[in-house]
C-alpha cells in the first residue's frame, strides 16, 4: 500500500465513493442498460490503450456482415466484450473466494484469450529470438522484458501472486471503504508489475480493477475506468513505469520499490476515476439528455445523420420517457409517441429494431438501449477520436 501522510489519497478516494454513489440514483431499469453500454466502451478503450483502435460501430458492422473471424481487431474486441459480459453476471466472481486470488486472475485471462485463435496469440520471448504461444489462463513459463521493465523471474511468480492476494484482498478490515479504493489503485499497478502472463496483462489488469472497484463500491460502477486511462495514455504508461523505480533513499519507504512513485501512481489513478464519474454525471443530467434526444430525432427524421436510419418524430417522447422512468409498458410507450395505437406500435417496433429500446419478449415492457451507432449522439465523446 502507498503511504498517505497528508491524506490526499484518502480525500480522493472519499470523493470518488461519494460521486459514484450519486450516480446510482438512476432508475433501476436504466442502470443495467448504461452498464451494458459501458462494457462496450471499456472494451474499446482497453484495446485502444494497447494500440488496437477498432471502434464499436465497426465491430457491430463486422458481426452483421459475418466477418467476425477475419480481422484481429474485431476478434479481440469480441473476446474482451464477452469476458466483460461474463464477469458482469457476478457468477464468474462468486465462483471464487475473492477477486485477488491467482485463480480468479487466471480466469480473467482465460475468458479473454480462449476466444482468440492460436494464430493471434503469439508473442516474442524476452530474448527476442523466438515466438511463443500465449495459452489462455496459463501463467507465463518464460522471463519477459517490457520496454525497460524486466519482470520478476517466472519461477518467483507463484509466491508473488500469493503475496499480492494477501496484501490486497478486499475483505481485509483495513481495506474497507475509502481505503479499498486506494488499494484498488495500488493493486492495479502491482498486478501490471508482476506481469503474470506472456501477453494480455494490461487488459487483464483493467478488467480486474473494474471488478475490484465494484466490490469496494458494493455495486457496479456507472463509469469507465479504461476510458479515463486511455484519455491520458502516455501519462498512464509513464506512471506505471515510474512506479517500478527502485527506492530513492531512506525517506522513500522500506520496500525495494519507490513508495513515492507508487503514491504518485495512485493519485493519478484515482484522479482519472473521478474525471470519469464527473463526465458521466454531466451526461446523465436529465435536461442535457433530453436536448440530445431532441437533436438526434430531429436530424434523423430528416435523414441528416450518416449511418443512422430515419426516425419518426414520435420517437422523441418515448426515448425521453423511458430514460427518465427506466421502464414502460408497451401501452405506455405507444402513448408517449403521441400517435394512435397502431402508429405508436410501428414507432416502437422500429426503435426496438434499432436497439434504442430493449425488451425481454415481444409483449414485455421496454427499457432504454444504447447501441454503438447512436453513442456519439446520446453520449458525446463517449467513444471516438475526440474523447
Amino acid at each position: 500500500m502507498s503511504a498517505d501522510p497528508d491524506r490526499v489519497l484518502a480525500s480522493q478516494a472519499h470523493r470518488l465513493a461519494q460521486k459514484s454513489a450519486a450516480l446510482s440514483a438512476l432508475p433501476p431499469a436504466t442502470r443495467p442498460a448504461l452498464q451494458s453500454m459501458l462494457r462496450t466502451v471499456n472494451t474499446y478503450y482497453s484495446n485502444l490503450i494497447e494500440g488496437q483502435s477498432t471502434h464499436p460501430v465497426a465491430v457491430d458492422r463486422a458481426i452483421r456482415a459475418g466477418m467476425e473471424t477475419q480481422t484481429p481487431g474485431v476478434l479481440i474486441s469480441l473476446a474482451l466484450r464477452e469476458a466483460e459480459e461474463t464477469i458482469a453476471t457476478r457468477q464468474a466472481v462468486a465462483a471464487f473466494e475473492r477477486p485477488t486470488t491467482p485463480e480468479f486472475i487466471r480466469h480473467i485471462h482465460e475468458l479473454i484469450f480462449s476466444k482468440i485463435p492460436e494464430s493471434a496469440r503469439r508473442t516474442t520471448a524476452a530474448e527476442g529470438d523466438r515466438t511463443i504461444v500465449v495459452e489462455p489462463g496459463v501463467f507465463r513459463a518464460v522471463d519477459v522484458q517490457v520496454a525497460r521493465h524486466v519482470t520478476i523471474a517466472y519461477g518467483q511468480l507463484a509466491g508473488a501472486l500469493s503475496r499480492f492476494d494477501e496484501q490486497y484482498r478486499p475483505d481485509r478490515v483495513s481495506l474497507r471503504g475509502d481505503q479499498g479504493l486506494i488499494a484498488a489503485a495500488a493493486a492495479h499497478h502491482r498486478l501490471v508489475f508482476l506481469y503474470p502472463f506472456a501477453d494480455g496483462n494490461g487488459r487483464v489488469a483493467r478488467l480486474f480493477s473494474g471488478v475490484y472497484i465494484d466490490s469496494v463500491l458494493e455495486q457496479p460502477a456507472i463509469w469507465s475506468l479504461s476510458r479515463g486511462l486511455a484519455r491520458s495514455r502516455e501519462q498512464y504508461y509513464r506512471h506505471l513505469a515510474e512506479a517500478d523505480a527502485p527506492r530513492q533513499g531512506d525517506l522513500d519507504g522500506r520496500s525495494p520499490r519507490s513508495q513515492r512513485a507508487l503514491y504518485t501512481f495512485c493519485a493519478y489513478f484515482l484522479a482519472r476515476c473521478i474525471d470519469q464519474v464527473d463526465y458521466m454525471a454531466e451526461l446523465l443530467n436529465i435536461d442535457g439528455y433530453k436536448h440530445r434526444v431532441e437533436y438526434l430525432v430531429r436530424q434523423a427524421n430528416q435523414s441528416a445523420l450518416p449511418g443512422i436510419p430515419r426516425l419518426d418524430s414520435g420517437a422523441e417522447g418515448v426515448l425521453k420517457a423511458v430514460f427518465i422512468e427506466g421502464e414502460l409498458t408497451r401501452a405506455e410507450a405507444s402513448q408517449r409517441t403521441g400517435y394512435k395505437e397502431r402508429m405508436g406500435r410501428n414507432v416502437l417496433q422500429h426503435l426496438l429494431k434499432e436497439g434504442l429500446l430493449v425488451s425481454d419478449n415481444q409483449r414485455g415492457p421496454v427499457r432504454p438501449g444504447f447501441p454503438a451507432a447512436y453513442l456519439e449522439y446520446l453520449f458525446p465523446k463517449m467513444a471516438g477520436a475526440d474523447y
